[in-house]
């Protein structure tokens, strides 16, 4: 996400900075909430599609990979086009991609539409960021962020229910009919209340056009990775496929970074990571994400096939945990500062790691709610903790003009992070019935990853380099 704040604030137009902050949010709650149903939806598309988990979780991970790869450079484009020009495609691609999705006759078919929507749906956020910076008045922008992030978690909290229910009563399909319905009014909210134009000359907006080499580069480089650890269950690590794809993936990400270090657009701005922290903040967002991700597509299998729950059940239990992290990033968020902020990073991935501990070593066929209670606090509680700190270190690496750039960074790793970790289920849930075993493996490696990044947290020291940075590491969301 690339959004420049210094010289946008001069050119602000006369609009309610109330309203455009609660369009914003309701952009980034349908982006994630595009997500968060199709969790829920993925026993029945399963039941649906039978043809072996590893090809399933691509119906999550074509949505994630795309998202990863064109977040930034639709944060260069929002700046060289304009916000609302740059929201209105998105959403209308978001809601027709959708309509696709519904009526897919076969899997790849949903696949490539879920890819399709995933382009779109990173279009949304950083326009609608964008949108917020250029009418916020500057001491407002930190807690503008702030809301803004929070609208993703509320997403995360409220659905899985709003999945189970839809799915319950008129099947997976009726859950992207209900995103392209969200979007008729998002677009509606977006021709109101978004400027429609921007005053840089033409020849400057052309300028800022983002590298869409490197885009491509970094799609293709996470999607093969992914690819690789999706296929590695069935192929095997040795296999002539696997490793080509793996030195296919690993030469295109370090050709993007390259091309980050030279060029004036890039599509990863790799000069923030020239700050030590902020570097180290994307390694620990890329695996809070890997968890993250994972757990939300694992939690419903497991609660669906081994405890045999109902949808509804599975929804409560899933959204337990997202209700929590809401809170405790509202909570936490009082004292998170950039002096503490390792700390509380640390603190939360260990809580997430404990989480998927029991759930590897405690949980059998045998349901206890009073143990996934547990499950959830660790989970929520630390997820909402860790999120929040590593927004106060990424957003202080660049000070108060470039926290929109830092910030979609670190949403740019944490996808990455998360698509590799629903490549790492595609790959430790090789058999199509979700066996328990399975599923305790699966938590296992989740746990251990999750651990490294509170021991990476807790390692890390921020000095802080200038007043604006000290002043900054005061937000907290």
């Amino acid at each position: 996400m690339a959004l420049v704040v210094e010289g946008v604030v001069a050119n602000r137009r006369s609009v309610p900075a109330g309203a455009v902050l609660a369009v914003a949010c309701a952009a980034t709650f349908v982006s994630f909430l595009d997500l968060a149903l199709v969790n829920l939806a993925f026993p029945q598309i399963a039941a649906d599609f039978p043809g072996g988990i590893s090809t399933l979780t691509w119906v999550v991970s074509a949505y994630t990979v795309a998202f990863a790869a064109f977040l930034a450079a639709f944060g260069r484009l929002a700046d060289a086009l304009g916000h609302q020009k740059v929201l209105l495609v998105g959403v209308l691609v978001v809601a027709l991609s959708s309509l696709g999705c519904a009526i897919a006759p076969t899997i790849e078919w949903l696949i490539a539409a879920r890819a399709v929507q995933g382009i779109a749906g990173a279009a949304l956020l950083p326009a609608s960021l964008g949108a917020v910076l250029a009418t916020m008045p500057s001491s407002k922008v930190p807690a503008a962020i702030g809301a803004w992030s929070a609208a993703g978690a509320l997403a995360a909290a409220i659905g899985p229910a709003a999945g189970a229910v839809i799915v319950d009563f008129w099947g997976w399909r009726a859950t992207f009919v209900a995103v392209a319905a969200a979007c008729v009014l998002l677009g509606a909210a977006v021709v109101l209340w978004i400027p429609a134009h921007t005053s840089d000359p033409v020849e400057d907006r052309r300028s800022r056009l983002p590298d869409m080499l490197g885009v491509a580069l970094l799609a293709v480089g996470v999607g093969v990775i992914v690819a690789a650890v999706s296929e590695a269950g069935r192929w095997g690590w040795s296999h002539p496929v696997t490793v080509m794809l793996v030195f296919v993936g690993v030469t295109a990400l370090c050709t993007v970074v390259i091309r980050g270090s030279m060029h004036p657009r890039p599509a990863l701005e790799v000069s923030l990571w020239h700050w030590r922290p902020f570097a180290w903040a994307n390694v620990i967002s890329a695996l809070l994400g890997h968890g993250l991700f994972a757990y939300l597509l694992a939690a419903p299998m497991f609660l669906t096939a081994i405890w045999h729950l109902s949808l509804m059940q599975a929804a409560g239990c899933v959204g337990a945990a997202g209700g929590l992290a809401m809170i405790a990033a509202g909570v936490g968020g009082r004292f998170i500062t950039i002096h503490n902020a390792s700390w509380f990073t640390g603190v939360g991935l260990m809580l997430k790691a404990a989480g998927f501990a029991v759930v590897a070593g405690c949980f059998g066929e045998q349901r206890s709610f009073g143990l996934w209670a547990l499950v959830a606090v660790l989970l929520g509680v630390g997820m909402g903790l860790a999120i929040t700190a590593l927004s106060v270190i990424t957003a202080a690496a660049g000070g108060v003009d470039s926290a929109a750039s830092a910030i979609g960074l670190n949403l740019t790793a944490r996808s990455i992070g998360g698509a590799i970790g629903v490549a790492v289920l595609a790959a430790v849930l090789t058999d199509d019935h979700y066996v328990l075993a399975s599923f305790h493996r699966l938590f296992a490696v989740l746990a251990a990853v999750a651990a490294c990044g509170a021991i990476a947290a807790v390692r890390l020291r921020i000095p802080v380099r200038d007043k604006s940075v000290s002043s900054f590491g005061d937000f907290a969301s």
